[in-house]
């Protein structure tokens, strides 16, 4: 059943579908207001219906938005009431994200014969080897990507998969994603004005699902109180893997030393609580919290995989680790926690790396 319709038609109307607000969202609410102020009207079409968060964001920003109740249903009703909600919408182009707006609303866009694009956000073949209904719906989703004008590749890895599965080169762009631009914090801790349950302290800001290796964050900050006695882990996020998580904590007796917060909306001070920021990922698009800790001056520890390497430089930037390897992780936080000038330093420049790179207007341009 279609929702709502957008009554200004001409617009580009970015498709997407949506559980929370993870990265691709944050990037669209960022991207669209840069959008607006260079004259380029858009507007947010979510596949969930209207009480998704992202829909309610972008209301909040002054986005137009339409909705359409397809949420568990990727099925020819489903794909029907796109087909109708894309028609009255009368976009001038389609600009999908995720494969399950590809595959609904894109095949609805060409249909239409309006002009489509898509960007796409993460390296999808590794998580299709482990889900047999991923890879089923990367197979519906590659022959219709392939008829798209233009897709967006947030890293030269992605770039690379999508030539594997036929999309012509020229047809395929590198955009890195962007953010708005924070006022970095303050990496004095003199200058900060909070007490801190855990000194140091450790984040991690992820889904909790296996491709994030959390379980391997949890396992290195274990081994590091026998010298920080009083270090400790925050985990900010929900997924499946949250019951496995806390029994992992309390198999390594670290009850006291780990801080499971759930998902949070606003961020900023997690980051600004904590001395560093950790993602242990074994596969990874452009993540929007990596962008968020370069731009807050969050020295970082983080997997070479995915597009990480061509966002950071490791030892300038950040300390970049071989994926799934707990020795490295391990020997990653400990050489920064017990230098401080190297913190401090790469940090900072992995701020300024951010604002010549991934800023949301440059993002935009």
């Amino acid at each position: 059943m279609i929702e709502r319709q957008i009554s200004e038609p001409g617009l580009i109307l970015h498709a997407l579908s949506s559980g929370g607000l993870y990265g691709i969202e944050h990037m669209l609410l960022s991207l669209l207001p840069e959008l607006a102020q260079q004259g380029c009207r858009s507007a947010l079409l979510c596949l969930d219906g209207p009480d998704t968060e992202v829909c309610k964001a972008a209301e909040d920003l002054g986005i137009p938005t339409a909705f359409v109740n397809c949420a568990q249903r990727m099925n020819p009703r489903g794909w029907y009431d796109l087909y109708r909600t894309i028609g009255a919408c009368e976009p001038r182009l389609v600009h999908v994200h995720g494969y399950k707006a590809t595959i609904l609303a894109g095949a609805a866009s060409l249909a239409h014969h309006v002009p489509t694009v898509a960007t796409y956000h993460g390296v999808a073949a590794k998580a299709g080897e482990h889900s047999k209904a991923l890879a089923r719906y990367l197979a519906i989703e590659s022959p219709i990507l392939r008829r798209f004008r233009s897709i967006a590749a947030v890293s030269e890895q992605i770039d690379h998969e999508l030539r594997s599965r036929g999309v012509r080169a020229d047809r395929i762009r590198v955009i890195p994603n962007g953010i708005n631009v924070p006022a970095p914090y303050a990496t004095d801790r003199a200058q900060r004005d909070q007490p801190r349950r855990f000194d140091p302290c450790i984040l991690s800001l992820s889904r909790l699902a296996p491709e994030k290796n959390v379980h391997l964050v949890i396992d290195a900050v274990a081994a590091l109180r026998s010298e920080f006695p009083h270090i400790g882990l925050v985990i900010a996020g929900h997924g499946d893997l949250l019951e496995e998580l806390q029994a992992r904590v309390q198999a390594v007796a670290m009850r006291d030393s780990v801080n499971f917060v759930g998902f949070v909306t606003d961020v900023h001070p997690l980051y600004t609580g904590c001395d560093v920021f950790v993602l242990a990922s074994h596969t990874e698009g452009m993540p929007t919290s990596l962008l968020e800790a370069m731009a807050l001056e969050v020295p970082i520890v983080a997997s070479c995989v995915g597009g990480i390497p061509f966002m950071l430089q490791d030892e300038r930037e950040a300390r970049l680790i071989e994926p799934n390897d707990f020795q490295s992780l391990y020997q990653a936080l400990r050489r920064l926690l017990t230098d401080d000038a190297m913190r401090l330093r790469m940090a900072r420049a992995a701020r300024e790396r951010f604002e010549r790179d991934h800023t949301a207007g440059r993002m935009a341009a």
